[in-house]
């Protein structure tokens, strides 16, 4: 590792320290987010494909992680089945639904968010339907990690562990492929790329961090309600990136900050949350069309403003 990397890891890890109660558990929140727009980015950032259907990759996850644990299943098996599930999904609807392009892919994914809530809905026994579920804090052997200062340290370590993951998956041939097939889908098969396979890898993968970011909100909140993960909060993922930053790791990390601290910052102001998606819609076309780059952009613009 680098030597440039100490003292923002060191950071990181000491936050705990400074920030406590209901802080901590934001900032918790912010690194789950940060896990679900490095899924989204891979999939729309790097390959084009947009989604509006990540909410039921997530609440799927959440449920997979939940159910498993109250069964008696150790956490560090738990998490990965979360994203696997995730993950499983995302190639069985993709099969058809991949094949879509643009604009019918994201329509396509708003129905697989809308189905997948109604049949989690009606799954008493997996989800509790109504009700919803409590959910045990999270066992590594004798640790158990009650207080979300301590579940922090779990966070964080799914976070740098899946970024450096991206980071080395846009490097691979793959990631190339993604690239090239974000540019132009017929000039990618013309150079011999294989479309379909590589737009389901994207599909797979991102549902596996969406799916992993499930779980991981599961034992953040200790009880989960089907009812939480609607379409609205597909659209909350997409315009994290998009304010963040498509195709960045960064972009995701100020993304996931935007969308978690302004609505919370924002709670007891009334009226806030009723009006939230028509914020974020408006947001998304203001990113899209004065600052297409995203946050990210805007930082770096200002970072050259300052050196001149």
């Amino acid at each position: 590792m680098r030597i440039w990397w100490v003292v923002p890891m060191g950071i990181l890890f000491a936050l705990p320290l400074f920030f406590r109660g209901y802080y901590i558990y934001v900032i918790d929140l912010v690194g789950i987010y940060v896990v679900i727009g490095l899924g989204l980015n891979l999939l729309t950032g790097y390959c084009g494909q947009l989604s509006l259907g990540h909410a039921a990759f997530f609440a799927l996850g959440a449920f997979t992680s939940a159910y498993l644990t109250i069964g008696g299943v150790p956490f560090l098996v738990a998490l990965p089945a979360a994203g696997a599930a995730g993950a499983v999904m995302a190639y069985l609807v993709g099969i058809p639904v991949l094949r879509l392009r643009l604009i019918f892919l994201a329509i396509s994914t708003v129905g697989l968010g809308i189905i997948t809530h109604d049949v989690l809905y009606n799954l008493k026994g997996f989800t509790g339907g109504a009700d919803g579920m409590t959910v045990p804090k999270p066992k590594l052997g004798p640790l158990v990690f009650k207080s979300d200062e301590s579940f922090f340290y779990i966070v964080a370590v799914v976070v740098i562990f899946l970024s450096f993951l991206l980071g080395n998956i846009t490097r691979t041939k793959a990631g190339r492929a993604f690239l090239a097939i974000r540019e132009s889908e017929r000039a990618a098969t013309a150079a011999g790329i294989d479309v379909p396979r590589y737009k389901m890898l994207a599909f797979v993968i991102s549902a596996f961090y969406t799916g992993v970011a499930g779980g991981l909100y599961a034992h953040l909140t200790a009880y989960i309600n089907v009812t939480a993960f609607d379409i609205l909060l597909s659209v909350t993922f997409l315009s994290m990136i998009i304010i963040g930053g498509v195709a960045s790791i960064p972009g995701s990390i100020l993304g996931a900050i935007f969308v978690v601290v302004v609505p919370e910052a924002l709670r007891d102001v009334p009226g806030a949350k009723d009006i939230q998606a028509l914020v974020y819609g408006l947001l998304m076309g203001f990113f899209i069309i004065f600052l297409p780059g995203g946050l990210v952009s805007g930082f770096s613009r200002l970072k050259g403003i300052f050196k001149k």
